[in-house]
C-alpha cells in the first residue's frame, strides 16, 4: 500500500475526461473485435458458436484482467508522485498479430487439412509462444530500454501510428465521407479547439452519435442486419480449453519461425509505448508493464483466444483527450461484458464504420505530433 503524499488532492476515481476517453478508446477496441471475430468466421470458418461462445468471451477475460492491472498501476504512479493527472496505458487485441495468426498461422492450416479446429488449435499455441517470449523480453527489456535513445523508440511508434492506426481510418472515412467529415469536424472542435458541450456531455459520445444519426437518415445501413444481430445474443461464458491448447503445441517447430521474430516486436512495441508515457509526463515501471502484457497472451491462449493483446500505442493521445487512471478500466470491463454476451452481431449492426473510425485518425496523428 503506497502512502499518499501530504497535501496531495483527492485522487478522482472517473474524471469527465476519462468518459471522453472510454469512448474513444472503446470505439477503436469494438471494431478491432469486430473486425477479429469476422476474419475467424469468414477466412478460417470457426463455427459461430465457438467465436462467440469461446474466443470472444477468452478475450474479454484477458483484456479485463491486463486493463485491472493497468488501472493499479496508475493508481499507483498517481499517488507515489502525488498526481491527479496520471494516464493508465491502454490495453487491447493486438492489430498487427490479430491479422498475423489468421493469415500466416492459421489460413494455411485451415486451406491444408479443411479443418478449422486444427487451424484454431495452431493458432492457440502460437499467441501462447507469444505471451512467452514477452515474459522472457519483461527481464531483458529494461536493459535495452536503457541503452536505446528515447528518439529511436518514438520514432518507431511515428511509423506504427501512420500506418495502423491513421491510414486505414482515413481510407474507411472516404468510404463515406458524407458521414465521417462531419464526425472530424467534431472531434477536433471538441478535442484540439477545446469546446465543451452543454452539462459537460463527452464529445466523442456527440460525434459518434451524430454520425449514427447521419449515416441512418440517409440509408447507408442495414435493418435487417439489425435484426440478425439480436436473434444472435447469447450468454458465453469463459472455461478453460488446455487441451486444444496441449493439441496446437504438440506440433510446435513450425509456429517458431512466425512466433519468436513478433514476440520480440511485440515486447519492443510495449517498449515504444512506455517511452512515449514517460515523455507525455507518465513514467512506468517497463517490467511491469510487460509481465502483465505475457500474463495476458498466456491466460488467453489457455482460454482459448488465438489473438494476444497488446499495450496500445496513443497514451498520449488519450491523456490530450482527458483519460486518466480509469478509461482503459473501463473499457475493458465493456468489452469484456459486450463479449460474454454476444453483443457484437449487434453492435457492429448499429454503428457505421465511417462515424467511429475518425477518432482513431485523431489520436494517430497526436502520437505522430509527439515523436
Amino acid at each position: 500500500r503506497i502512502a499518499r503524499p501530504p497535501g496531495m488532492p483527492d485522487l478522482p476515481l472517473w474524471t469527465r475526461g476519462d468518459l471522453n476517453a472510454f469512448f474513444g478508446l472503446g470505439i477503436n477496441m469494438l471494431v478491432n473485435v469486430i473486425v477479429l471475430a469476422s476474419l475467424c468466421l469468414f477466412v478460417v470458418n470457426i463455427p459461430a458458436d465457438d467465436v462467440n461462445g469461446v474466443i470472444l468471451p477468452a478475450l474479454g477475460i484477458e483484456l479485463l484482467i491486463g486493463n485491472l492491472f493497468y488501472f493499479w498501476l496508475a493508481r499507483r504512479l498517481a499517488i507515489r508522485e502525488g498526481r491527479t493527472d496520471v494516464t493508465a496505458m491502454p490495453y487491447g487485441p493486438s492489430v498487427p498479430h490479430m491479422f498475423i495468426v489468421v493469415l500466416v498461422i492459421m489460413l494455411p492450416i485451415y486451406l491444408d487439412t479443411n479443418d478449422p479446429v486444427a487451424a484454431w488449435q495452431a493458432g492457440l499455441a502460437w499467441a501462447f509462444i507469444i505471451g512467452v517470449i514477452i515474459l522472457i523480453g519483461a527481464f531483458v527489456g529494461p536493459v535495452i530500454r536503457k541503452f536505446t535513445p528515447g528518439a529511436a523508440l518514438l520514432g518507431t511508434l511515428a511509423g506504427i501510428s501512420i500506418t495502423f492506426i491513421s491510414m486505414r481510418p482515413a481510407a474507411q472515412m472516404f468510404e463515406a465521407a458524407w458521414i465521417a467529415l462531419p464526425v472530424i469536424a467534431l472531434i477536433i472542435i471538441g478535442f484540439i479547439a477545446g469546446v465543451r458541450l452543454p452539462w459537460n456531455f463527452p464529445m466523442a459520445a456527440f460525434a459518434v452519435i451524430v454520425g449514427s444519426a447521419i449515416a441512418w437518415i440517409g440509408g447507408y445501413m442495414d435493418g435487417q442486419a439489425v435484426s440478425d444481430g439480436v436473434e444472435s445474443i447469447a450468454l458465453g461464458v469463459p472455461t478453460l480449453n488446455l487441451a486444444l491448447l496441449a493439441d496446437g503445441l504438440a506440433d510446435i517447430s513450425p509456429l517458431l519461425a512466425t512466433a519468436i521474430p513478433l514476440g520480440i516486436y511485440n515486447f519492443t512495441e510495449a517498449m515504444s509505448n512506455v517511452e512515449s508515457a514517460a515523455a507525455a509526463g507518465d513514467r512506468y515501471n517497463l517490467r511491469s508493464v510487460l509481465l502483465a502484457d505475457g500474463c495476458g497472451a498466456v491466460v488467453g491462449a489457455g482460454l482459448g483466444c488465438p489473438f494476444p493483446p497488446a499495450v496500445y500505442v496513443g497514451q498520449p493521445g488519450w491523456k490530450a483527450a482527458g483519460g486518466r487512471i480509469s478509461y482503459s478500466l473501463a473499457t475493458g470491463v465493456a468489452i469484456f461484458a459486450l463479449c460474454t454476451l454476444g453483443l457484437f452481431p449487434l453492435i457492429s449492426a448499429i454503428l457505421p464504420i465511417p462515424a467511429i473510425v475518425p477518432i482513431l485518425l485523431f489520436i494517430g496523428l497526436v502520437i505522430g505530433a509527439q515523436a
